[in-house]
């Protein structure tokens, strides 16, 4: 989470597991699609070329160019760098069980090869595809491929506490209603952090935990060491580093059963450590990305409620939404944007109370007026009146979007997002997260029509407007 009174935006949680998403209609992109004009010739270019190309469409947002050309065939089939990038389309497009044997095709390229470095990230998205499909990890093949990962570098640990602690069991198999149903507050005061982020009530193995956050800037489910304490929850002895706006040493551990709302969630994968922005907000439980594979959330910010269902039924559609495309790369839940000098990669994080940042990357290129701030040991936030003038954001644009500052120097070198928009954007809404359905769904929660409806922010969102 963040720091005191949540002045920051999420921690991004890059490193336990190591792609998913859509093209903004929701359906699957085929391997069969055209190149884009402009394109290479993946028959005939060299695959470092094609490569270079793929990451190059990755990095500026284009992320239907991006799954579309990665999936095209082409001759380099044989290239372990193309197949990871077709590992990642398939991951960005939802064909989590084809991205399982490509997965595991590329991990046994790597052996091969005796590239361990390869195949720790080919064995890390195949734990994530399988977690995405809620399977459990039995396949004696990825056992014998971590034991071939290197010892001293901590690599195969892990990996290797996942594949013992699912080795006979599906993580997050589910029992509950089916529809959508109300999930308890948090026991908050009003105005305070939960009550702005709209924190809810869960329980953890039975026990009460009152301040739980839903966050999209989290890659991974987050447990204070306190609250799995208190609630006897299982953990590894290995520990990983996690990377953010904050940053935590953190152990897995296996959740006997989540209740969330009405719904049950029985052995959940979980990382527990010692957030001190989670801490010092009153928190216990931090949702993240890994969750709303199972779950779908709708989040009635004006009303402070927040509801529940299982991710794999339909959802529901308004004709007055404002619908914005993502795509659940294994770092971040992501989404294009559009400025009048170009694109970018966006995350709308439903933990960021702050407000708007931009990476110093993409502000030196696309912002008026931008410079670069003095240089400090340690990060904070400073005024630093940016504005971006227009952002096209899903179906709508975004006109005079204050902006905050830029990411910390430990998220810009991740090169992961260029914008990250929060409780600024979304605090009049009703935001529905249908990973699933590789959307976000905003409605007015006034129902206002489609052409009068507008993003009213008070006094904290000052010159933003948005226009159709």
């Amino acid at each position: 989470m963040r720091l005191p009174a949540l002045a920051q935006p999420a921690i991004l949680l890059f490193a336990a597991l190591a792609v998913v998403g859509c093209n903004r209609g929701g359906e699957f992109v085929p391997r069969t699609t055209a190149v884009q004009s402009g394109g290479l010739d993946q028959t005939s270019a060299p695959s470092s070329a094609v490569a270079e190309r793929l990451r190059q469409l990755r990095r500026q947002g284009q992320f239907e160019a991006f799954v579309s050309e990665a999936l095209l065939p082409h001759e380099s089939s044989t290239s372990p760098e193309l197949r990871l990038l077709e590992l990642e389309a398939l991951l960005a497009s939802g064909r989590n069980a084809e991205a399982e044997g490509t997965a595991l095709e590329l991990a046994e390229m790597a052996r091969a090869a005796d590239d361990s470095s390869r195949l720790h990230e080919a064995l890390k998205l195949w734990v994530l595809a399988r977690f995405r499909q809620a399977k459990s990890l039995d396949d004696p093949r990825v056992r014998d491929f971590v034991a071939r990962l290197p010892n001293e570098d901590g690599r195969a640990d892990l990996l290797s506490y996942w594949l013992e602690a699912f080795r006979d069991r599906a993580p997050y198999r589910m029992e509950g209603p089916l529809e959508l149903e109300p999930i308890g507050r948090a026991s908050s005061e009003q105005d305070s952090v939960p009550a702005e982020l709209c924190a809810i009530a869960a329980r953890v193995n039975g026990v009460e935990m009152p301040t739980v956050f839903i966050d999209t800037g989290a890659q991974h489910t987050l447990l204070t060491a306190g609250a799995a304490r208190e609630a006897g929850v299982r953990l590894g002895a290995v520990s990983t580093h996690l990377v953010g706006f904050a940053g935590l040493e953190a152990r897995p551990g296996v959740i006997d059963s989540l209740q969330v709302g009405p719904l049950t969630l029985h052995d959940v994968p979980v990382l527990v450590g010692q957030s001190v922005p989670l801490v010092a907000t009153g928190g216990q439980l931090t949702l993240g990305l890994d969750i709303m594979h199972q779950l779908r959330f709708t989040i009635d910010y004006p009303a402070g409620q927040a509801f529940v269902q299982p991710a794999q039924q339909p959802a529901r559609t308004h004709s007055e939404s404002w619908t914005v495309g993502v795509w659940t790369f294994p770092q971040a839940c992501l989404c294009n944007v559009s400025v009048k000098t170009g694109s970018g990669r966006a995350i709308i994080d439903t933990g960021d109370r702050r407000g708007t940042f931009v990476s110093s990357r993409w502000a030196r290129r696309h912002l008026t007026g931008y410079r670069v701030a003095d240089a400090g040991l340690i990060f904070k936030f400073k005024s630093r009146d940016l504005v971006i003038e227009q952002l096209e954001l899903g179906t709508r644009t975004l006109s005079n979007w204050p902006v905050v500052d830029t990411f910390p120097n430990s998220l810009e070198r991740l090169d992961v997002a260029d914008v990250l928009l929060g409780h600024d954007l979304l605090s009049s809404y009703v935001l529905t997260i249908d990973l699933l359905g590789r959307e976000l769904q905003l409605r007015d929660s006034t129902a206002a029509p489609p052409d009068t409806a507008a993003i009213s922010i008070e006094g904290r969102r000052q010159t933003g407007e948005v226009a159709e």
